[in-house]
């Protein structure tokens, strides 16, 4: 019996569906950088006496600001 959304596969090699699974990993990879980009800003956003309060400074949070940049 065919899955109605069968025409979405693509074969792979071991003759298996492999689609769906790469868009599931792709839905959920763009998941994990938007809830890093939201952690970002929310860091960016505290002050730094919280900052500090979380053992961190301005400079810790700009370095990983910018390596965020080099990686999207």
């Amino acid at each position: 019996m065919n899955c109605p959304d069968d025409y979405l596969s693509l074969p792979t090699p071991r003759g298996g569906v492999e689609f769906r699974g790469l868009l599931t990993r792709l839905l959920d990879a763009q998941a994990a950088w938007a809830e890093r980009i939201r952690q970002h800003r929310v860091l960016a956003a505290l002050d730094d006496r919280l900052l500090a309060d979380i053992g961190l400074d301005r400079a810790a949070v700009s370095k990983a600001e910018a390596r965020l940049l080099w990686i999207l």
